[in-house]
């Protein structure tokens, strides 16, 4: 089967998680979760996720540095929104940690995922 054929599930991979984290983020007290898991750990999933997502969703082996605009530019509007929610603060380490989780996530689509796909392809 082309790859185009799924390229709806490969988009609905990434939106279906960025919509969520986005309303996680900017809820009044964030998510009650059933575990404890801490902040930055939470950053760092989210954003290696979407970063990695984002690439297989829409780019090809070159959109490395269109990957980390984007989700950086993700990154530093959820903190700018937290900074004006009362309820919510905007944090420097929270961007610093979302930085690392594009890092990961841009290196886990170039490096594994965009090969396995080739592999796949061919």
């Amino acid at each position: 089967m082309a790859a185009e054929a799924y390229a709806p599930l490969r988009k609905a991979a990434f939106w279906i998680p960025f919509v969520i984290a986005t309303a996680f983020a900017l809820s009044p007290k964030g998510i009650a979760l059933p575990f404890s898991v801490t902040d930055v750990a939470l950053h760092l999933f989210a954003f290696v996720y979407l970063s990695a997502a984002l690439g297989v969703a829409y780019f090809d082996a070159g959109g490395a540095r269109w990957i980390a605009a984007w989700m950086l530019a993700y990154g530093v509007a959820i903190e700018v929104i937290q900074f004006f929610l009362p309820s919510r603060s905007a944090e420097v380490k929270d961007l610093l940690v979302d930085v690392v989780g594009i890092a990961i996530g841009v290196i886990v689509w170039r490096y594994v995922l965009v090969p396995l796909e080739r592999r796949v392809q061919s």
